[in-house]
């Protein structure tokens, strides 16, 4: 027997070890962290409201406070800054503001890339003249529309920019009981509504607490009453409706309503019923479709053509079953414009 010397054995174990690790190394990518913080390459005034600041990579806008960021005029006064949000690309953050003036800002600020890496920026841009005309809009109201098993009852929407929170919030539900179990708050982006129920205020009974009606629909309203930071306002109510229930039976119904004349801002239609009260919203077009628990409703449409807060055309109120499937009617002058609850039981 021939017995191979311990160093060759040791040179053999070494040969296979490098090429097992070399086999691996093929297989595995190198690390390469992103170190670098990110660099602010420009600014853009969009108009005199909203700035956009662009960076070199993709930013985290959920990570952006607006307190971390200070605008300062050229008489050291500082311009507020409403909110930040991802812009239209990831290396976009979009920046709204109160009104700006004709003048050199400074502007700084904390930001985060992906990564995680911080980058402090400075620069400076001139102010825009350009007023914003476009009325914001709800983009999206949740619980979605006919949601079904919403045991909590929460509702949220969300706008397409920033909006002035000082100005009046008017939302109302269908069954009407409801509204006062709502308490109303903002995200710091000033661009989304919570709305979360609770206990009835000023009911002296700890135990009045909120109650959804098992078995029937439930209907949310936001009125066109708020306003972006420029002072343009919503043209049309929103509305969404939900149930408890896994199985709901709803009935589709739709309509048309005429308008006297070519200005429109949009409107309501309610469906009275002692069982199932509903509502509608009446779009800009004269148009409008919802679902209703079957039965017999006294329908009234509602518009405010002026944003006042009180509605000046109306129509009827009218018997509708909901068998018909659809509804028409012609809005005419309200002799007496009144605010919503005025036309509702």
């Amino acid at each position: 027997m021939i017995r191979r010397p311990a160093a060759g054995r040791r040179l053999a174990l070494l040969v296979l070890t490098l090429a097992v690790l070399s086999g691996c190394a093929k297989k595995m990518l190198p690390p390469s962290p992103d170190r670098f913080a990110p660099r602010l390459l420009e600014i853009n005034t969009r108009n005199r409201s909203r700035l956009e600041l662009v960076f070199n990579e993709d930013i985290d806008a959920r990570r952006v406070e607006s307190e971390s960021l200070r605008i300062i005029g050229p008489d050291g006064a500082a311009l507020a800054v409403r909110g930040a949000v991802s812009g239209r690309r990831g290396a976009w953050l979009e920046v709204w503001t109160m009104p700006q003036q004709a003048q050199v800002y400074e502007v700084s600020g904390l930001v985060y890339d992906r990564a995680g890496n911080p980058g402090r920026f400075r620069a400076r841009f001139r102010g825009s003249e350009r007023a914003d005309t476009t009325a914001p809009r709800v983009e999206r109201v949740g619980p979605g529309p006919g949601t079904e098993n919403h045991f909590r009852g929460f509702v949220t929407a969300r706008f397409s920019e920033p909006v002035d929170t000082t100005a009046r919030l008017e939302y109302r539900f269908a069954p009407a009981r409801l509204d006062s179990f709502y308490r109303a708050s903002w995200e710091s982006d000033w661009q989304e509504l919570s709305l979360m129920p609770g206990f009835a205020p000023d009911s002296g009974d700890s135990a009045a607490r909120f109650e959804l009606p098992a078995g029937r629909p439930v209907y949310f309203l936001l009125l066109p009453t708020l306003a972006d930071l420029e002072g343009n306002r919503l043209v049309e109510p929103s509305a969404t409706w939900f149930t408890t229930d896994t199985v709901t039976e709803w009935v589709p119904v739709k309509g048309r309503a005429e308008y006297p004349d070519t200005l429109r801002r949009g409107g309501v239609v309610l469906f009275d019923s002692d069982s199932a009260p509903g509502l509608g919203v009446l779009l800009r077009d004269g148009s409008f479709s919802t679902r209703l628990a079957p039965g017999d409703y006294r329908v009234t449409a509602l518009s405010d053509t002026d944003g006042d807060g009180r509605f000046d055309l109306r129509a009827g109120p009218a018997e509708f079953n909901t068998a018909a499937g659809s509804l028409f009617f012609r809005l005419e002058p309200e002799s007496l414009p009144r605010a919503f609850d005025d036309y509702r039981r």
